[in-house]
């Protein structure tokens, strides 16, 4: 990954997530849990919206972000048991994994999808035609789709066991606040941040394949990352 698109990644996860996940932590007990939620809501909503208006594509880190806080500080503001957030931690993880498998099932796995902006399409289907390779790309985006689902079902199994374990205080509570922060922190760390590292391992695996398979360079292959990297 390029130095610009880590540079955007990580702006992503602190606007998204980071800002957020401080609000609900430390703001809470200041300005109440109502303007709170709402004011943490508004990062990655302004993000998304912002990303819609320039590219007419909803970013999908920002839209998983924005459910996961409304549920979380939801939860928070209507004081149920905070055993929901846990559930919540582990099924939406879940729910989109479930999705990307079942984009096997269909000609679009989810991994073709995510790469499709970034690739040189007319080079890449030209090569992959030239080189009767379309079985082969096929093959690697299901098996990359696969994989990718198979670390979102593990990250939130772990996310669920992290809030399980952590999250013991009455809601509404100074303590629930401070434990909800820090299973978000724990999260980010543990969780959101070590799984971004495997997919992006995993989806630079699929780019050497597709290396291979069309005889192409990364360069030839992503035009875009490779002027930015100029």
């Amino acid at each position: 990954m390029s130095a610009p698109t880590l540079r955007k990644v990580g702006i992503e996860l602190a606007v998204t997530i980071g800002i957020p996940t401080l609000l609900l932590w430390y703001a809470t007990d200041v300005i109440g849990a109502g303007p709170t939620l709402a004011l943490a809501l508004a990062f990655p909503l302004g993000w998304l919206l912002v990303g819609v208006a320039r590219t007419r594509k909803v970013d999908k880190l920002a839209l998983v972000a924005l459910v996961g806080i409304a549920i979380t500080g939801g939860t928070s503001l209507l004081q149920l048991d905070p055993k929901w957030i846990a559930l919540k931690e582990g099924m939406v993880p879940a729910l989109i994994a479930l999705a990307m498998l079942a984009s096997c099932l269909t000609s679009a796995p989810v991994l073709a999808a995510l790469l499709d902006p970034v690739l040189d399409r007319p080079a890449v289907d030209a090569a992959i035609a030239r080189h009767d390779a379309a079985d082969g790309w096929r093959r690697a985006l299901l098996k990359g789709t696969v994989e990718l689902a198979v670390i979102l079902l593990l990250s939130g199994v772990v996310s669920a066991v992290l809030a399980w374990w952590i999250l013991d205080a009455a809601p509404g509570t100074p303590e629930f606040n401070s434990q909800l922060g820090k299973v978000n922190t724990v999260g980010l760390f543990a969780v959101n941040l070590p799984v971004a590292g495997l997919a992006t391992w995993r989806l630079s695996r699929v780019l050497e394949r597709l290396e291979v398979l069309t005889g192409l360079t990364m360069e030839q292959l992503v035009p875009a990352a490779s002027e930015r990297s100029k």
